[in-house]
């Protein structure tokens, strides 16, 4: 019985299917999983925009994301908590801190600054249910004049990260 394609085999579909999709080639990179995954693919394309250390750079971006979401009321829209949800990461803050003003924090501040205790550990993985990235990614791909392109491929975790300029029709695919 002859055993299914790898994953080195569909990455190289993909990549071959990329480059005949936007007609110039398409690179990919082994990039480990450790929840900062797509900000250091991220960062490859925002090397001459942001200026902080190489080893940094993916942690740099994510903070930088996050102060966006904090301060710029366009991305603002992007947190959707609800209630529950706010009340969860309030509670979570509360465990962590004894501030009485928390509670007059709103969505989008529980929201960053649960975020940001998380990110004091180094070595936590911030891709779980609870500390999905998206809306950070939003934040930084809006930020830089970028988009996010999403090929859905038997395995999790694959994103192409392309220049703003390049058009692509949805019949493309």
């Amino acid at each position: 019985m002859a055993e299914g394609r790898g994953h080195d085999d569909i990455l190289q579909e993909v990549r071959e299917n990329m480059c005949q999709i936007l007609g110039q080639d398409v690179r990919i990179q082994r990039i480990p999983g450790d929840g900062f995954c797509f900000f250091r693919a991220l960062a490859h394309c925002c090397m001459d925009r942001v200026d902080v250390k190489q080893g940094d750079l993916a942690w740099s971006l994510y903070v930088l994301a996050l102060a966006l979401l904090w301060a710029a009321e366009e991305y603002h829209v992007i947190v959707g908590d609800t209630d529950s949800e706010t009340e969860r990461r309030r509670s979570r803050l509360r465990r962590k801190c004894s501030d009485q003003r928390l509670a007059s924090l709103d969505a989008v501040q529980c929201y960053v600054l649960d975020k940001l205790a998380t990110l004091l550990r180094r070595d936590a993985v911030l891709d779980t249910d609870c500390f999905a990235d998206a809306p950070e990614i939003v934040a930084m791909l809006a930020k830089n004049g970028l988009r996010v392109l999403v090929i859905d491929v038997p395995f999790s975790g694959t994103g192409c990260v392309r220049p703003d300029n390049i058009h692509l029709n949805y019949d493309d695919f």
